[in-house]
């Protein structure tokens, strides 16, 4: 008997496949653990160039998400990265007009006002509580997403002590995101999985001892044998 599918579940799996067409996962994946944001930023370029649906704008947010935060420190890429803040500000305002992925695009908004700041130090005053409070919106709206997990830990980790910063809460909300990544299983959050194990690498140094980052570091090693930004952690631990 010939089982029938219904609209709804097409329309659902066109989304699906016309989002994972978008950008190769994998191949992203290994560039970021071989630290080449060089083919980043080239499979961004190519797949920006291209008319995108919003769900596909909300896919190409997660790496300009991982992206420019690794630009905007660079010199000679600030011209890329401001363009890319721009980008992600229409995107990101496209995502919100259709209803879609309201925390995500939270996350995504504390990213791109982060890159200003780091282009515009003053505009800290008014920018940095801005990140704050879209922080705690969206850890309220989605406690279970890995991606508003990893934020507050973020925020936790690197903000100063008097400003509410506390390393050890960071790494109990990087610990909570690792299992909500697991437990989801997405593809397109392959990249960031992988990033939060060095965050928690480097939890582990500064709340646990040396011994136990090290320890974490050869853990991942032995996942992501040629994980570059792990390596350099390990070898600077002496361990």
């Amino acid at each position: 008997m010939k089982s029938k599918i219904t609209l709804p579940l097409l329309l659902i799996l066109a989304v699906v496949h016309s989002a994972a067409s978008v950008m190769d996962h994998e191949k992203m994946l290994r560039a970021y653990i071989a630290g080449d944001m060089d083919t980043w930023g080239a499979e961004i370029k190519r797949a920006t160039a291209m008319p995108l649906s919003v769900e596909e704008k909300l896919e190409v947010l997660n790496y300009l998400y991982g992206y420019v935060p690794t630009i905007v420190e660079i010199k000679e890429k600030r011209g890329e990265a401001k363009y890319y803040i721009d980008l992600m500000k229409d995107y990101i305002e496209e995502v919100e007009k259709a209803g879609l992925a309201p925390a995500l695009c939270m996350v995504y908004r504390v990213s791109m006002l982060s890159a200003q700041i780091s282009l515009n130090s003053l505009s800290m005053m008014t920018l940095g509580p801005q990140c704050l409070s879209l922080t705690n919106k969206a850890l309220k709206l989605e406690p279970d997403n890995p991606l508003t997990l990893g934020l507050k830990g973020n925020t936790l980790f690197y903000a100063p002590g008097m400003f509410g910063g506390n390393k050890r809460e960071a790494l109990d909300f990087y610990l909570k995101s690792l299992d909500a990544f697991r437990r989801e299983a997405n593809p397109l959050y392959k990249w960031n999985e992988a990033g939060m194990l060095f965050c928690i690498a480097e939890a582990y140094e500064k709340v646990e001892s040396p011994e136990k980052a090290a320890e974490y570091c050869r853990e991942i090693l032995t996942v992501y044998p040629g994980y570059t930004a792990v390596k350099q952690l390990l070898d600077s631990l002496g361990q």
